[in-house]
């Protein structure tokens, strides 16, 4: 059951990057585009109480002019007060999210808030970083399942190899099975001779035609 249990998790993941990445393919090396030229937004914002700590909360939405496709993206949230003073800075890493070329994709950056609710007015975003790996589609490159399995192939044969080892080995004995085995042969073996015994010594004791009884 475990090597099917890790298959299916195998798959359930590569099926989750190729959604992901459905409209994108891969490309051949990185290019030269620049990060900081998407646009992020921001559309909320919020600062909470978790734990007895106070948490600042920004979503908003990035969009992606550039026609290449992005990630690992790094977003800034600065916070200004009602003065239009600058009170708190957060620097978060987008784990997972990947910005399509020409598309726009919402994200979320949460960190500790260092001041109190009421110090938050407003704030401003920008992305900082971000890795562009792929183009969008139309563009000369590889398939992104392609790709993908590229990317997997090692872990497949990995696990391809186990489970071969798995089901030739899992239909011999082990050392200890085989020992078990003999015992239990040796035990009946010894059982029956018993009973054997047992049967002759109930023939010699029943007296003999002709014989007269003691």
């Amino acid at each position: 059951m475990k090597p099917i249990k890790s298959l299916a998790c195998l798959a359930a993941m590569a099926l989750g990057a190729v959604a992901a990445h459905a409209r994108c393919v891969a490309h051949v090396g990185r290019t030269n585009a620049d990060p900081m030229a998407l646009v992020a937004t921001a559309s909320a914002l919020s600062v909470d109480t978790d734990g007895g700590h106070r948490v600042v909360t920004t979503l908003g939405t990035i969009t992606n002019p550039t026609g290449v496709c992005f990630t690992d993206l790094v977003i800034e949230v600065q916070y200004f007060d009602a003065a239009n003073q600058h009170v708190d800075t957060v620097v978060e890493p987008l784990a997972g999210v990947v910005s399509p070329a020409d598309e726009p994709v919402e994200f979320r950056v949460q960190g500790a808030a260092a001041k109190d609710a009421k110090a938050y007015a407003s704030q401003r975003v920008r992305v900082m970083d971000g890795s562009a790996r792929w183009v969008k589609v139309g563009e000369p490159g590889r398939g992104a399942f392609v790709d993908l399995l590229l990317s997997w192939a090692p872990m497949l044969l990995l696990i391809a190899v186990w489970i071969f080892f798995i089901r030739r080995y899992s239909g011999r004995k082990s050392p200890q099975a085989k020992l078990v085995a003999n015992s239990d042969l040796q035990v009946k073996a010894t059982q029956e001779l018993a009973a054997a015994a047992q049967r002759i010594a109930q023939a010699l004791e029943k007296p003999q035609a002709g014989t007269p009884a003691a």
